[in-house]
């Protein structure tokens, strides 16, 4: 019974989503930005032959639409522990995320730093 609420729990979640962006990221629309953000998950899956859980869902969108604002606003992103070395043992993924996110980084007018490519590329690792 506890699995089945947390799958109801996160499904909902997700539904409510686009709101919690809006109320959360300021000067961008939560719906359209949502909606980026799922279309660049769905590339990912596609391209690194992964298929994300739900509950892993949340907090990447969370993680892209917050990193988002934050280049938006000029904010710095955080250091990445042995980013040289991770970049390089993880080169493929890397440049397949790097790939698929330059439709962000047009759109929203943001460059997206290494720091922040490799959390978002240690994330998908993870899965």
């Amino acid at each position: 019974m506890n699995e089945l609420q947390e799958n109801v729990d996160i499904k909902t979640t997700l539904l409510k989503m686009p709101l919690i962006i809006k109320e959360n990221v300021d000067n961008l629309e939560g719906s359209e930005l949502y909606n980026d953000i799922l279309t660049l998950l769905e590339k990912l899956q596609v391209s690194l032959s992964i298929k994300l859980k739900e509950e892993s869902l949340v907090g990447i969108i969370l993680h892209l639409a917050f990193m988002i604002r934050r280049l938006i606003k000029g904010a710095n992103s955080i250091e990445y522990p042995e980013k040289e070395e991770f970049i390089r043992e993880n080169k493929n993924s890397y440049d397949k995320i790097y790939e698929n996110l330059m439709f962000l980084q047009e759109k929203y007018s943001i460059e997206i730093p290494d720091n922040e490519m490799c959390y978002i590329t240690n994330f998908f690792l993870e899965k």
